[in-house]
């Protein structure tokens, strides 16, 4: 009962078995997806651009130091949408803004966004964003420099103090030298000590003209940097559209992830359906079971009210022609030896099991045959229905003793060779009743006088009725519905009436759409449809048959013979 693998025309299958799910779930998304969009109130963004020149750093070894281009602009980025931004131009125009930036791919220019449900505000806030920028990054560099200038200082100054000290101690060292004079021995000494001072001086000498040079470059570029620091090469603007809801944009959105899900949505309920959905689902749950017909569906069979056969009402339609294949089918699939007696039953209830006994019998009786459909549904029976006659009296009625088979047996008026014999009142114990002598005795008598007798049965699975007349049966036709009926009960019902060994011929697959790609359409004019048909000829010559004009049998086609019939059964 594994499926196989499966090609892509199985795949357009499920879409197209499980359309109203397909459908259903890509339009929730979609409905679900419009819905919010209209929903959401409108959104305007303005934007503004700044524009970066080639940067330097006045830090470092050499006098400038070029700075990663794309570092700096994504640094930029991250300062325009911090915090510290959104408070100052919050404050600016006392409105709750929330900065956006990105950068050009091939250019130093950054982008500044602010969105509001006001076109005009959207513009101001971009402003707001742009000048609040500016002067948190101004800040940024004046306290950068002023701490650099502010340690250039500094060290100026202590050099400044150490020089101080040093000349202090030079004169020092030479008024003493001029005291000493007379005395030989400490002159070597005396000596040596201004000239250590003295290149001490010349040294932090030298380094106080480096860091004041330093220090007017850092002054230098503190100025530089306000004058040729960012700057706005396009302000906001007040926009005329929003940028969302965009309807045409999230519908396309919406449909292409709907078709995703709605494909999704369909496989699942596909793969979770039990059902047997096409025939290759009813070999694989029936262990290679033939299928003998694929009856289209009839919307009208849906209905609680039973209608008359289509092979009767419609001998033109798609679904006569079925159950013409049907019985055609069957002679060529016992030729070997004909059926005399026929059990149609299926897995569960609502399969059509009624609805192919009535429409077979039709068709075999068209054919030529002598044909009698019984009602052994005694539980649900509706063989009754399908052709508009009395349930009042019937199978149980002649089990009983209350009447004999020709009394209540039935001839259908349009069709020649068909009786129907109804299920009767209800009975309390339907499988003990059917397995009787009398009712032994009844499909004796029904077996010699009509060429087929089609039994109507209730389901296998529910309860026992059918495998109690499989006993009598020559040939057993099991009715499934596409869609409906499950895959694990077909397998079940077929494993019943195999312990049985009954003779299983196959499978009626009933309620086929079209698009389960079978391909139902004949038309009113098709040759196949004819009721002169060649199969017709082939069939009287197979089915071998009592002839009509033996006076001696009981016929049960001849009213006249009925209280003989009646003696028979009472005996």
């Amino acid at each position: 009962m594994e499926d196989g693998p499966r090609d892509l025309r199985d795949h357009i299958q499920v879409l197209r078995r499980r359309r109203f799910v397909f459908l259903a779930s890509s339009g929730l998304v979609v409905l679900v997806a419009m819905v919010f969009t209209y929903l959401q109130p409108p959104a305007y963004r303005s934007t503004a651009e700044i524009l970066f020149p080639q940067e330097t750093s006045p830090i470092g070894d050499t006098p400038t130091r070029a700075v990663d281009a794309a570092r700096r602009i994504a640094n930029e980025v991250t300062l325009i949408e911090s915090a510290l931004v959104d408070r100052e131009a919050d404050r600016a125009i006392g409105l709750d803004v929330d900065c956006e930036a990105d950068s050009a791919r091939d250019a130093d220019v950054i982008r500044v966004h602010a969105t509001s449900g006001d076109p005009h505000q959207a513009a101001r806030m971009a402003d707001a964003c742009v000048e609040a920028y500016l002067r948190v990054r101004a800040a940024r560099d004046l306290d950068q420099y002023e701490q650099s200038a502010e340690v250039a200082r500094r060290r100026i100054a202590e050099i400044d103090r150490k020089l101080q000290e040093l000349e202090a101690r030079s004169r020092q060292s030479g008024e003493s030298a001029d005291s000493s004079e007379v005395s030989e021995p400490g002159a070597s000494e005396s000596e040596a000590v201004p000239a250590a001072t003295e290149e001490e001086i010349s040294r932090l000498s030298s380094e106080r003209i480096v860091w004041v040079e330093r220090l007017a470059q850092i002054e230098a570029a503190g100025d530089l940097a306000r004058i040729s620091g960012p700057r706005v090469i396009d302000e906001a603007r007040v926009p005329t559209s929003p940028i969302r809801p965009r309807p045409l944009r999230n519908g396309i959105l919406a449909a292409l992830v709907g078709l995703a899900f709605g494909t999704a949505v369909a496989f699942l309920v596909d793969f979770l359906d039990d059902s047997v959905k096409s025939t290759e689902d009813a070999h694989r749950a029936t262990a290679g079971l033939p299928v003998l017909a694929l009856v289209p569906r009839v919307a009208t069979w849906r209905g609680r009210e039973a209608q008359a056969p289509a092979t009767l009402a419609q001998p033109s339609s798609p679904a006569a022609e079925a159950y013409r294949s049907l019985k055609t089918a069957i002679q060529f699939k016992t030729l070997d030896a004909p059926p005399k007696v026929l059990v149609v039953t299926s897995p569960g209830s609502g399969d059509g099991k009624s609805t192919a006994v009535a429409n077979l019998a039709v068709a075999a009786a068209r054919s030529g045959m002598r044909v009698v459909a019984v009602s052994c549904d005694l539980r649900r029976p509706r063989l009754h229905e399908h052709f508009h006659i009395s349930n009042h009296l019937g199978f149980t009625s002649v089990l009983a003793g209350e009447a004999s088979l020709s009394a209540v047996v039935h001839r259908v008026p349009e069709v020649e060779d068909l009786l129907v014999l109804p299920s009767g009142p209800p009975a309390p114990n339907p499988a003990e009743l059917l397995q009787t002598a009398r009712a032994r005795e009844v499909f004796r008598i029904l077996r010699e006088e009509a060429d087929l007798t089609i039994v109507d049965t209730p389901p296998v699975i529910p309860v026992t009725d059918s495998l109690v007349l499989s006993e009598i049966a020559d040939a057993i036709l099991l009715v499934v519905r596409a869609g409906s009926t499950g895959r694990r009960a077909t397998h079940r019902a077929v494993e019943m009436l195999a312990a049985t060994r009954a003779r299983l011929v196959g499978i009626v697959f009933n309620d086929v759409s079209e698009t389960d790609g079978y391909g139902y359409a004949y038309g009113a004019e098709n040759a196949y449809v004819r009721e002169d048909m060649s199969s017709e000829g082939l069939l009287r010559s197979l089915f071998a048959k009592t002839s009509r004009r033996d006076a001696d049998s009981a016929n049960l086609a001849d009213p006249d013979p009925r209280e003989s019939t009646q003696e028979t059964v009472e005996a």
